[in-house]
């Protein structure tokens, strides 16, 4: 017998069993075999698996403060200000754009993903070494730990590549060219501040949603089978030949055992939306890193050729004016943002200055085309890095949905599942940490 256990099949059971119960005890034989199909059920790689996830979070949450006080401690040693949020205006609107900062958002949600990721190791770790000695509380939260453990690395991602992306892609333009009614709509300050805020709390309401559902559903699952199993005890010690009331008790403990596969069926539906959830979200992730890698790229080749004096600076009169006006109007901008658009206001003042001399001059700066050329090809690292790590957290959410039924009734799809999740938790949350350390570099 299973959680997962066809009707027809508790049809069948039931006939037997009220065949063999009216001549002998059946039930000490059912609750044995009942107990040894779980035991089967557990891969002897699981405890493993607990000890390598606790201990890499360990280090990576240990890392991730030492990195943020550091970031703190050297904000403070250069008089800047510690901020999360900087308000960016345009002279199109009085409204301002809230842009996150990366260079702080990243550790501390990290050290909240980190945190999760232990909760769920402890409580999983327990359920696995000794599961006769487990709250129902702390089994069941094992779920929506597992659930809403990736949650805080996905906003990090997010918000930590939105500034860029926001920059290059849909920071309003004064220019006539520019103001064409779409992209007026596109760039209002409600319509970006929105997109920035949205994907954050659609990702944490849609996963901490599916994870109270598990935590309800498997702990109405736990109770269930408590209750099989009290129920065959009880069974077992009332038993008589030839009792009238065999078939009675029979027909109850089936109905019991049919409410358990009701549930089980629908804590299989939760699962696999949790599995589809994150598939959706590893996709949309690198799209967006694609894109912002591309975009971001663009901006700094382009910043490249014109400080190595491979563009005229000429040709950029206007939008070089229009990048000094706008980086007068920003305020408390990130690392990334602030070089580069001081190299825009940069480029800006050379023009004007060059505007007494001749015409057709370029900027050169040696120092900072070598720090764009480095800010140029970790992008593109990044992006490359990003999209392998997402990668695998999609063939890991794609076979958590479509192979759930072999995962649950076949060890060796277990263990194929922890190598996959083992090395997709890792690979992502070190990703984050060498941004954040990146960030802190060259910041």
């Amino acid at each position: 017998m299973s959680v997962y256990t066809s009707p027809q099949e508790l049809s069948d059971g039931l006939s037997l069993l009220n065949s063999i119960s009216l001549i002998s005890n059946p039930y000490p034989l059912v609750l044995q075999t009942f107990y040894d199909r779980r035991a089967k059920l557990v891969s002897p790689e699981l405890p493993r698996f607990a000890i390598i996830l606790g201990v890499v979070h360990t280090i990576l949450l240990f890392v991730a403060t030492i990195t943020f006080l550091l970031k703190v401690f050297q904000s403070r040693r250069v008089e800047r200000k510690i901020w999360f949020w900087r308000r960016h205006y345009s002279s199109l609107s009085t409204t301002p754009y809230f842009v996150p900062n990366g260079f702080f958002i990243i550790e501390l949600l990290q050290m909240c993903g980190c945190m999760c990721y232990l909760m769920f190791v402890v409580g999983f770790y327990w359920l696995v070494k000794h599961p006769e000695s487990i709250p129902v509380y702390i089994e069941a939260g094992t779920m929506f730990w597992h659930t809403v453990a990736l949650v805080p690395g996905a906003i990090a991602f997010w918000l930590g590549g939105w500034s860029a992306f926001y920059v290059v892609y849909l920071a309003p333009k004064a220019n006539a060219r520019d103001s064409t009614p779409e992209k007026i709509s596109i760039h209002h300050p409600v319509v970006l501040n929105t997109i920035c805020i949205s994907v954050p709390v659609l990702i944490t309401t849609y996963f901490c949603s599916v994870g109270i559902a598990l935590f309800v559903k498997l702990k109405q699952t736990i109770d269930t089978i408590g209750l099989v199993t009290s129920t065959l005890k009880q069974l077992s010690v009332d038993w008589k030949p030839n009792d009238p009331m065999s078939a009675k008790n029979n027909a109850r403990f089936f109905n019991v055992l049919t409410s358990l596969t009701v549930e089980g069926n629908h804590l299989m539906k939760l699962v696999q939306a949790e599995g589809t959830g994150w598939a959706v979200v590893s996709i949309f992730i690198i799209a967006f890193y694609i894109g912002n890698a591309i975009a971001s790229g663009r901006l700094v080749k382009r910043s490249m050729l014109i400080a190595t004096g491979s563009k005229k600076l000429v040709d950029h009169e206007s939008e070089f004016q229009e990048e000094s006006k706008e980086t007068i109007n920003s305020q408390g901008k990130t690392h990334l943002d602030s070089h580069l658009e001081s190299q825009a206001a940069s480029r800006g003042s050379a023009h004007f200055s060059s505007q007494a001399t001749k015409r057709g001059s370029t900027y050169q700066n040696p120092a900072s085309m070598r720090k764009l050329q480095r800010t140029y090809y970790y992008l593109y690292i990044s992006c490359v890095l990003m999209t392998l790590f997402m990668g695998l957290n999609f063939a890991y959410s794609i076979t958590y949905v479509t192979k759930l039924r072999s995962i649950i009734f076949d060890i060796k799809w277990q263990e194929r599942l922890i190598d996959l999740i083992t090395s997709t938790t890792v690979l992502l949350s070190f990703s984050l940490f060498l941004q954040s350390f990146m960030l802190m570099i060259w910041g």
